[in-house]
């Protein structure tokens, strides 16, 4: 009787001989395709456990603690200087996800209105705003180190490069975060009044709905595709970063889903937390949250990179005889 694990191992073995010993010239063009495909999985899942994605998440996880607070604070100062931050507290509030974790989600917002009145003193602003801007930056430096580190990059982009992306981020980002969340509240008030009015328009009321509710989805694929283009101090590719976005955006909001609206595990947590449940709940969500947007990072490194893999296991394996004609053919060339 066959070994169930020696089984297993052939199995694993063949599976690999032929995902990379395979050239994909001699196959169809739908083989080609599912080959690739495992390549990419297969480099993306090597990257995760050698880049240590999740201590990086870790990482990230706390910077991000640290600077939430300044980010609602600079999307609300955003807000008031068009006069429209009174408007967007009252959309925030009126979410859902703002309903579910009031007790959370209301001190958050009430800090972030003292974070701005607090740097509208002088000395106090002046302090205010560097430490404002210095837990931001912290983060968005951290991000693109985690990215430079998937995207095999040993230098950050340089200094005057820095802060104009950074600044660009900090002033969009805030923007996208909200609306990602309260779009599709703010489009289906203003679409039901307008439908009531125009009668015939709401027949394909349905229709319409379906893409009110597709339009967070969108915004977070937007945000995720820019994302894995700009941080990385590398030329990356819109095709490969915008089917990252799309996988990973897809899973954080299914993620965001079970967060808000299923809120798993939240009765056992308030036997062992009390009212501070919503606390280490919050933590394994930005936690998570951080290891998709990673392994999304990932993905468009592998799916750009995919080609530079495929002769890997021969390199890495060469005889004797091969190196030395290597290295004659080497130098040959330095000779001529």
């Amino acid at each position: 009787m066959t070994n169930p694990v020696n089984w297993a191992v052939d199995q694993v073995k063949r599976l690999n001989d032929e995902i990379w010993h395979t050239p994909l010239s001699e196959l169809s063009k739908r083989r080609t395709f599912l080959i690739r495909q495992l390549r990419i999985i297969v480099i993306a899942a090597r990257g995760f456990l050698n880049d240590k994605v999740q201590l990086r998440a870790s990482a990230l996880t706390f910077y991000t603690l640290i600077s939430i607070i300044p980010v609602v604070a600079i999307g609300l100062a955003i807000a008031k200087g068009f006069g429209l931050d009174q408007n967007l507290i009252a959309i925030i509030t009126r979410t859902k996800e703002f309903e579910t974790y009031s007790e959370m989600l209301t001190p958050l917002l009430e800090r972030a209105k003292l974070t701005i009145q607090g740097t509208q003193g002088e000395y106090i602003a002046g302090v205010g705003i560097i430490i404002l801007f210095w837990s931001v930056i912290s983060l968005l430096s951290q991000i693109e180190n985690s990215f430079n580190h998937i995207w095999q990059v040993s230098s950050s982009r340089p200094w005057y490069r820095k802060f104009t992306d950074y600044l660009t981020i900090m002033l969009v980002a805030p923007i996208f975060i909200i609306l990602s969340s309260s779009i599709t509240f703010i489009i289906s008030k203003n679409l039901n009044e307008f439908l009531n009015q125009a009668s015939i328009l709401s027949y394909f009321k349905p229709v319409i709905s379906s893409l009110v509710r597709f339009t967070p989805y969108l915004l977070t694929w937007i945000v995720l595709t820019l994302l894995f283009i700009v941080m990385p101090n590398a030329k990356v590719k819109f095709v490969p970063a915008l089917l990252s976005g799309i996988i990973a955006g897809t899973f954080l909001k299914l993620l965001q889903w079970l967060y808000m609206d299923l809120q798993f595990g939240i009765t056992k947590l308030n036997f062992i937390y009390g009212g501070l449940a919503a606390i280490p709940l919050f933590i394994i969500f930005l936690q998570t949250a951080w290891i998709i947007i990673l392994l999304g990072a990932e993905l468009s490194f592998a799916n750009q990179n995919v080609s530079r893999y495929e002769f890997e296991s021969e390199a890495l394996n060469i005889s004797h005889f091969q190196k030395r004609a290597l290295i004659l053919m080497i130098l040959h060339m330095i000779i001529r």
